[in-house]
């Protein structure tokens, strides 16, 4: 690690003092004139700009703004005077390091180390926030914020994010297999096993199975979705066609975490936040959204529950006479590659909108937000908690998923988010 600790300081030392001197500017502004909360906000962006590019899976971005976030937190949090979220041996502060300053570095090391070939672009993203400081200090916060990303990175390594696990479908009523029509391998089936940041174990909250398909429950379920979320449905009206694909989140997007956390960026700039507020929003974010994609996953290969694009076209198989098989439908989304039960949406959304909660006080906080699927089109909301009944729901609109998955799903993602928040208040008391 030391190795690897010199040979990035050295790289990012030598861009920065390069930088000619500069003056840091006001208390609440950046030199340009641009609220201070930008500097954070940037580099959430210029995460997710790397998380589209390389058509980053769901989970894999919701860790990597975890990590990148939980390390830009604890640089500020410690140049603060603060504690930490990692309790690394020894000291990790830097006298006269500007706080900013070292989360920015901090944020562009761990950034660079999770998309390598982004590299150049987070480089200058950095030389252009230590320019507003003045070369002495600037100089401080490189092994300071360094420091910060080695320690968050190194917690990670071995996590169980890589690791290799075979998974064999059961070709049975209610069990997943293989979706048209890609008939993609199972997505990250080692995602349950991989190392939780504030739950205390991936199944901590997992939800009771998905009902019985003999059940009413599952009948009621099985008619929505067959009813609504067909290619070619006529229940379905335009604007919940464009509600399925406007939060669709699929590959080349910023994925459903990267969404919620853009809706904080865009949040944060508007009402100006405080710098400390929105570096400690934003890694409460991360850390709640990729604990909940690691749930999410737990629940889904826990009980293997078959998708609706098997479930309606081979209703003859469950068994059950209430529920009559249509060959021929089609879902109007593609499908994703993994288990249905529960809504990975459903559970990463709740999670977001708990978050702005709290991060707001309150939930009737108006704004809009875009879509990387449906380019051109902003949608309005009065509250956090409308923006995530949305995105839950458009799996059904899409014919991916059940409402008891998605139903289940939002009160995973509410449970997982509460615990990252009094977990964070644990480690950093407000």
């Amino acid at each position: 690690m030391s190795m690897i600790r010199s040979s990035t300081r050295r790289r990012f030392l030598s861009g920065a003092l390069a930088l000619g001197a500069a003056s840091w500017g006001r208390t609440l502004e950046s030199a340009d004139g641009a609220p201070e909360v930008s500097l954070v906000v940037a580099w959430n962006r210029a995460v997710l700009s790397a998380v589209q590019s390389s058509a980053a899976s769901p989970c894999l971005a919701s860790r990597a703004l975890a990590i990148v976030h939980a390390a830009a937190h604890d640089a500020f949090s410690t140049q603060s005077g603060k504690g930490s979220l990692l309790t690394p041996e020894g000291g990790l502060t830097q006298p006269d390091a500007p706080a900013a300053a070292a989360m920015a570095v901090a944020a562009a090391v761990t950034a660079s180390a999770l998309f390598t070939p982004h590299r150049p672009i987070f480089e200058a993203l950095l030389k252009k926030q230590l320019e507003t400081f003045p070369a002495n200090t600037r100089a401080a916060a490189i092994p300071a914020g360094t420091a910060w990303a080695e320690a968050h990175l190194a917690g990670r390594a071995g996590d169980g994010a890589s690791r290799s696990v075979t998974y064999i479908p059961v070709h049975q009523p209610g069990r997943w297999r293989r979706t048209p029509a890609r008939m993609r391998p199972p997505e990250l089936p080692q995602w349950p096993q991989v190392k939780t940041f504030a739950l205390n174990s991936a199944s901590q909250f997992r939800p009771g199975p998905p009902p019985e398909l003999a059940s009413p429950e599952y009948v009621l379920g099985w008619s929505r979705t067959r009813d609504i979320g067909g290619a070619t449905s006529v229940q379905r009206s335009a604007e919940e066609t464009l509600i399925a694909k406007f939060w669709s989140c699929f590959s080349y997007t910023v994925t459903p975490a990267g969404h919620w956390s853009v809706i904080l960026g865009d949040l944060a700039e508007a009402h100006r936040l405080p710098l400390g507020r929105a570096v400690r929003a934003f890694a409460l974010m991360g850390i709640a959204t990729a604990d909940a994609a690691i749930a999410a996953w737990d629940a889904k290969y826990a009980y293997e529950f078959w998708r609706p694009v098997h479930a309606i076209p081979l209703a003859a198989e469950d068994g059950n006479p209430a529920t009559q098989g249509d060959p021929a439908w089609k879902p109007l989304l593609e499908t994703p590659p993994h288990p249905e039960y529960v809504s990975g949406h459903s559970v990463m959304g709740r999670a977001g909108a708990e978050v702005l909660r709290a991060i707001w006080g309150r939930d009737d906080i108006a704004f809009n937000t875009h879509s990387d699927t449906v380019t051109g089109v902003t949608r309005p909301f009065t509250s956090f908690q409308a923006s995530a009944d949305e995105m839950s729901i458009s799996r059904i609109f899409g014919g991916i998923h059940f409402p008891f998955s998605t139903d289940s799903g939002q009160i995973l993602g509410k449970a997982v988010a509460r615990r990252a928040m009094d977990w964070m208040d644990e480690k950093v008391p407000l």
